[in-house]
């Protein structure tokens, strides 16, 4: 499932077209904490499948991209 796949099927249960999530719920559904990146880069946020962006693969193959991210606040928007 990968290192990603407890948020994907995390995703996968949600009902609604959006959702806020901070990064310390997402790092209690990974049972680990976010990599440095995604608490400083817009771009690890991305929803482009590349070879630097895999982490993208958990929330697409669910269905759902970034909309939004707040960095400093640590919340990202999911959406359908």
């Amino acid at each position: 499932m990968g290192k990603y796949g407890a948020l994907t099927a995390w995703l996968m249960a949600q009902i609604g077209g959006r959702i806020a999530v901070a990064f310390g719920a997402i790092e209690q559904i990974l049972g680990s904490q976010l990599p440095y990146s995604a608490r400083h880069y817009r771009p690890w946020w991305g929803n482009e499948l590349n070879a630097r962006g895999r982490q993208c693969r958990a929330w697409l193959i669910a269905g759902w991209h970034v909309e939004a991210v707040d960095l400093a606040n640590e919340r990202v928007v999911f959406a359908r």
